[in-house]
């Protein structure tokens, strides 16, 4: 009988003789599940198998999954696991009733969708149902095959226009009046039909040019003070040398009353353009999903919810009275403007709206979807040493000083160019703006090989150099995918797009009720003492428009790969995925995030010095710990170890403080004198004291002992033999400290609280102990020992250069 590898097999019958018999228990059906239950509560980490038969097989796959154990099915074992494909085709497959197929044919349908159309293609998910159906028993899948097949393609169906509706509009929305494609038509009707008109024409069409601009003339020249609002400054970047822009019209001792183009923090927060609010007769909201996103986000006064909220009833209250008293026009423009965002907009406005969508081509260019980020940033710098031209796109942490990553990036690729890059920021764009170079932006930029664009540019602007050969968008899901898909236009003249996105975004649904109470438990005790209770809040104008909108992001963000692949879809691009080694791509990759690491080591080592009672203080949070406040904390905490002999290296070797703990070991392994030391660690230096024993080297030297004959000492570090005598004593023996007695394995949990059981090979856990506990390096060698007939693999111990670079402190040669 062979030994088997699982602690306890639990099975409802008496099976067959077997390699389970030495762990075998019978247990009775009403108390099965108990006992899995309650062996699994006992020992987590150890191996179960359950013997299931027919009539519990269905039942038996969702409990294996849930206890992590593995199953016995039809003399196979299989080991299902939640959200993997085995466990839903395993649950279809042996389904006992007409309720349990539907049932589990529901669960399998719900898991490829959600995996579609990123990771996997509807072609293949279709195959993978089929094949599952197949196997159903013949009694259960008579006649239903085609009709599941069925549910599921509707169900992508679904799934496809649920999600195209949050970029694009239905036309059978009871909100529309009615729905115009001829742009003249559409032109002629909104100079001299006063109303609410929507524009929902696509990316590049030329909704600005072609309708806004010149109906801002017109409405100029009829002396009605329109009024164009954007969400950022950049959007009005082509518009800075006209009387009408903000900042002109601030500065000017005669203030123009022939129109506006302005932030709409500034048109319903200033008081400046109080007068302009009462007279407008007309107002153009261009860009409007990312309008409702800023009025619903931080950015918006002092980003409190109630300034949040009053801006949404002043921008309603703005619009009634356009329409209501000045009998004028709103028009509300966006390429993606979303099916939710019509209703919103028919709600505050009172009145069904008229929408204008022209009838445009399908294809709009090529999508070629990276597997991961370090394969596309290895592209960039493949093409950009092949001297191509590239614009960089992304939404990457940008936050000076401590999480610069985008900095960092923009470094890393500019030393593949044959000259440095621009990174054009915010802080960039400001400048250009009061140079006045920023009419000029599409000849600035064919100055340079590479281009890093922050999300600063990612709307409105339409850039139609010709000098770029190739536009890459990297995302890390701050901007969420309607904005996202945007950037993909940004450049005219380069249809195709090189895209990666993050694998996985954590996002959770609350529901408006659940966002309310989170503002309210966050709001300002100067706010909320003004409400007598929630209720009153709920009540305000402007809030529940802004927590639809907040509601209406998190939809978006939502399954985010498999969202932005099919709205890119839905708007005309081919999408291609783009694999490729990573393994080859580390370094690449790396490079940027070293950038970042030495420029914080080197805010470390220039630090003001504390002293021990404000890094105390620090640490243990009795003072807000600012960035500049982490590397004071940083530098203390090293300089009482290093003293003056701090640097940059030093720093970056010191990651995660392993450095350090090197230190502390190597100082404290076979002293005598641990009394002043917490029992863990003391407990830890008694085992590693007697790994050294047993692999017979001493660690301070690097020494070893001769080992059988034959074999070069200088080479060898120690056997696995070696390594199995040290495991036998940590499973069976005990030690002792001067005022405790423990069991070895009771002792090593406590020194080793990372590992939740030691490795099950014996030479695993030596290297393991080596390597993270010592910062040895080993390796095994490439000769064999014999040992009384048998031949062992060896291992070769020896120091890193890290080790061989700081000697000193280590107090070994």
């Amino acid at each position: 009988m062979k030994k088997s590898k699982f602690k306890l097999v639990l099975s409802r019958f008496h099976p067959e003789e077997g390699a389970y018999q030495n762990q075998l228990s019978i247990v009775s059906d009403a108390e099965f599940e108990g006992e899995a239950r309650a062996f699994r509560f006992d020992c987590p980490k150890s191996r179960l198998l359950l013997i299931t038969d027919p009539t519990h097989v269905f039942a038996d796959i969702r409990l294996a999954a849930d206890l992590r154990a593995s199953l016995l099915v039809d003399g196979k074992i299989r080991s299902p696991r939640r959200a993997s494909g085995a466990y839903y085709s395993l649950r279809l497959r042996y389904a006992d009733s007409r309720e349990a197929l539907q049932q589990a044919f529901g669960d399998y349908s719900d898991h490829l969708l959600d995996r579609m159309p990123s990771t996997i293609g509807y072609e293949k998910a279709r195959s993978k149902l089929c094949h599952a159906l197949s196997r159903v028993s013949p009694a259960l899948s008579l006649e239903v095959k085609d009709v599941f097949l069925s549910r599921f393609e509707n169900a992508w169906s679904q799934k496809k226009r649920n999600v195209t509706l949050l970029i694009s509009v239905d036309r059978r929305n009871p909100a529309i009046e009615s729905v115009i494609t001829d742009p003249v038509i559409f032109q002629e009707m909104l100079t001299r039909v006063p109303g609410v008109y929507v524009i929902a024409a696509p990316m590049g069409w030329g909704k600005t040019s072609r309708i806004v601009l010149p109906l801002f003339e017109e409405l100029k020249g009829r002396n009605a003070l329109p009024v164009l609002a954007v969400p950022r400054r950049s959007h009005l970047y082509p518009y800075l040398c006209k009387a009408e822009h903000y900042q002109n019209w601030w500065n000017a001792r005669e203030k123009t009353d022939r129109g506006l183009m302005t932030v709409t923090n500034s048109l319903f927060l200033s008081r400046r353009f109080h007068a302009v609010r009462d007279s407008t007769q007309a107002i153009v909201f261009d860009e409007y999903e990312l309008i409702r996103s800023h009025h619903a986000g931080a950015a918006i006064g002092r980003g409190s919810f109630i300034d949040r909220a009053n801006v949404n009833a002043a921008e309603e209250r703005l619009v009634r009275t356009i329409l209501d008293e000045r009998r004028g026009t709103v028009l509300f423009v966006d390429a993606l403007l979303s099916d939710a965002t019509v209703s919103h907009i028919s709600r505050i406005t009172g009145r069904k709206v008229t929408l204008f969508q022209p009838k445009t081509s399908l294809h709009v260019g090529n999508l070629f979807v990276y597997d991961s980020r370090k394969i596309l940033i290895g592209r960039i710098k493949g093409m950009l040493k092949d001297t191509k031209n590239i614009a960089v796109i992304s939404d990457i942490a940008h936050k000076e000083p401590t999480n610069d990553k985008l900095q960092a990036l923009h470094e890393s690729l500019s030393k593949c160019c044959r000259e440095k890059g621009l990174l054009l920021d915010a802080r960039k764009f400001s400048e250009f703006n009061d140079s006045g170079e920023l009419s000029k932006l599409d000849s600035i930029l064919e100055k340079y090989q590479l281009v890093t664009i922050s999300p600063v540019l990612s709307t409105a602007a339409s850039l139609t150099t010709t000098h770029f050969d190739a536009v890459f968008v990297i995302a890390s899901g701050a901007m969420p995918p309607n904005e996202l898909l945007q950037c993909f236009r940004r450049f005219r003249a380069v249809p195709d797009v090189h895209l990666s996105m993050p694998a996985k975004l954590k996002t959770i649904i609350r529901s408006e009720e659940q966002l309310l109470y989170e503002e309210f438990a966050w709001m300002p005790a100067c706010e909320a003492v003004r409400f007598k209770s929630i209720d009153e809040i709920r009540e305000l104008p402007g809030v529940q428009g802004l927590l639809q909108r907040k509601f209406q992001e998190q939809s978006l963000r939502l399954n985010y790969r498999n969202n932005t692949l099919i709205m890119a879809e839905s708007l005309g691009y081919r999408v291609f995925r783009v694999g490729g080694r990573e393994a080859v791509l580390n370094e690449e990759d790396a490079e940027s995030q070293f950038i970042v690491d030495e420029r914080n080591a080197e805010k470390v080592v220039t630090a003001r010095r504390i002293c021990s009672y404000e890094a105390d203080k620090l640490a243990q949070g009795r003072m807000v710990l600012s960035d500049e406040s982490r590397f004071e904390v940083r530098s203390f905490e090293l300089r009482q170890v290093f003293g003056e002999a701090l640097s940059v290296q030093l720093v970056l070797d010191d990651a995660n403080g392993k450095l350090r703990r090197w230190i502390k070991m190597f100082r404290s392994l076979f002293a005598g004198d641990l009394a002043s030391e917490p029992l863990a660690f003391k407990l830890k230096v008694r085992i590693l004291e007697k790994l050294c024993q047993f692999l017979r080297f001493d660690p301070l030297h690097v020494t070893f002992t001769p080992l059988p004959s034959g074999q070069y000492a200088t080479k060898i570090g120690f056997l696995p033999t070696d390594a199995d005598d040290f495991r036998s004593w940590l499973d069976g023996d005990s030690m002792e400290l001067p005022d405790c007695k423990f069991n070895c394995m009771e002792a090593f949990k406590v020194a080793f609280p990372q590992f939740d059981e030691p490795p099950k090979s014996s030479v695993t856990l030596a290297k393991k102990l080596l390597q993270e506990e010592l910062g040895f390096c080993v390796e095994k060698s490439a000769s064999r020992a014999r040992i009384e007939g048998k031949y062992y693999w060896a291992y070769r111990v020896s120091q890193t250069d890290i080790q061989i670079k700081y000697s000193q402190y280590f107090g070994f040669k």
